[in-house]
């Protein structure tokens, strides 16, 4: 069919850039037309339609494209364009890396966004922007900040085997730690939102940039926790107090608590020693068993001297939610704690005397049953045993 078209034939072995007419989108390409005068047709594949896959190939019909032959049979005939633009691309890429130094900005655009980053192109050559590299702040992903297509300013960061370049987009602008003290001062309270929950503490976002840690401890006066998800969300809105700062390091140390006053010192005093108070069992732990008490506090009633297999029938008599009556033996605002007695839990049968002597001191102080009893500092300390 084609094989006496000696013009065609010369085009196919001479490498010749010819005109095609994209005529009509057919099953995996286009049918072109690349004859001067008489129609000739030819096959565009999709795949050599461009360097990269190309979503809308209907904007391509009637246009008329730059290709090349790459295959002539009596058969068929089949072009690509492709092949003339990795051409291009390969003498516009050694013009490019000539010209690129590591630290200097250029500006190029981005062709792909993926999880991990973002290719951008530079002109005949890709680099990549790490997602850290993207913004000082903290993203979910690349396209929280830029699109496809968008033209950006960079900074190389490293090139390596002449042709992967490593590009920062942050590095433009301007790194907020070097700020810090400007804004941020110890002792200051600021609004932040809460980035992360880690066991051991919250990462506050203050800005872009610029985040600081709340640890465990600094995060309330009084509540007990396992887990900072227990008292705070991710997301939510806070106010916290700067408590150091270390723009070497890039670290903050905040305190959520330290936007309220120390509630302790009352505290010591509304749960003074000898107090009799009431509770809601919470929790029944190995080491005793803790009681949910007035101002948002925390008590515990210790096992004490009792064994570990006295330990589980006792705890197994003490129900979760149900009411309890104590007397406090002791209040340690250090450990977020009031320590708490109860008759049934005092010294162990095999560890008694005759008598329990706290719950005998207990029985011979005058009168009925009465707001707050003094009690010795040695029977304190039998109470208290192995709270920990």
């Amino acid at each position: 069919m084609y094989g006496k078209n000696k013009a065609i034939q010369e085009k196919f072995d001479s490498g010749e850039l010819i005109e095609a007419t994209v005529l009509q989108k057919v099953k995996g390409g286009f049918i072109t037309d690349i004859g001067d005068k008489t129609e000739i047709r030819a096959f565009l594949p999709a795949s050599q339609l461009d360097i990269r896959p190309q979503s809308d190939l209907d904007k391509f019909v009637g246009q008329k494209l730059e290709v090349r032959i790459i295959k002539f049979t009596n058969r068929d005939i089949v072009v690509s364009r492709r092949v003339l633009l990795e051409e291009q691309r390969e003498t516009l890429k050694k013009e490019t890396l000539a010209k690129l130094e590591e630290g200097m900005e250029i500006q190029g655009k981005v062709v792909n966004i993926i999880n991990q980053g973002a290719f951008i192109d530079l002109g005949g050559l890709e680099g990549f922007i790490p997602i850290s590299e993207i913004s000082w702040g903290r993203i979910n992903h690349p396209s929280d900040i830029i699109s496809a297509d968008e033209e950006i300013n960079t900074k190389i960061i490293s090139i390596k085997n002449e042709e992967k370049v490593t590009l920062s987009l942050k590095a433009v602008t301007p790194d907020p730690w070097d700020s810090v003290n400007q804004r941020y001062q110890s002792g200051n309270k600021v609004e932040g939102k809460v980035a992360s929950l880690m066991d051991f503490g919250a990462f506050i976002q203050l800005e872009p940039g610029i985040e600081g840690l709340v640890h465990v401890s600094e995060i309330t006066w009084t509540k007990s926790f396992r887990h900072p998800k227990e008292v705070i969300e991710k997301g939510e809105k806070v106010e916290v107090r700067v408590l150091e700062i270390s723009r070497e390091n890039r670290r903050i140390s905040l305190g959520l608590k330290q936007v309220e006053e120390d509630p302790w010192p009352e505290l010591v005093k509304y749960f003074e020693t000898g107090k009799k108070i009431k509770g809601e069992i919470i929790r029944v732990l190995d080491k005793g068993i803790i009681v949910k008490l007035d101002k948002d506090v925390e008590g515990i009633i210790p096992f004490g001297l009792h064994s570990k297999k006295d330990r589980k029938l006792i705890g197994g008599n003490y129900t979760v939610g149900a009411s309890i009556e104590a007397l406090v033996m002791e209040v340690k605002p250090e450990e977020k704690k009031v320590v708490l007695f109860i008759d049934e839990l005092g010294v162990p049968k095999k560890k008694k005397t005759s008598k329990n002597p706290v719950k005998e001191y207990l029985k011979n102080q005058e009168g009925p049953a009465t707001e707050r009893i003094n009690i010795p500092e040695e029977l304190r300390e039998l109470g208290k045993q192995n709270t920990e």
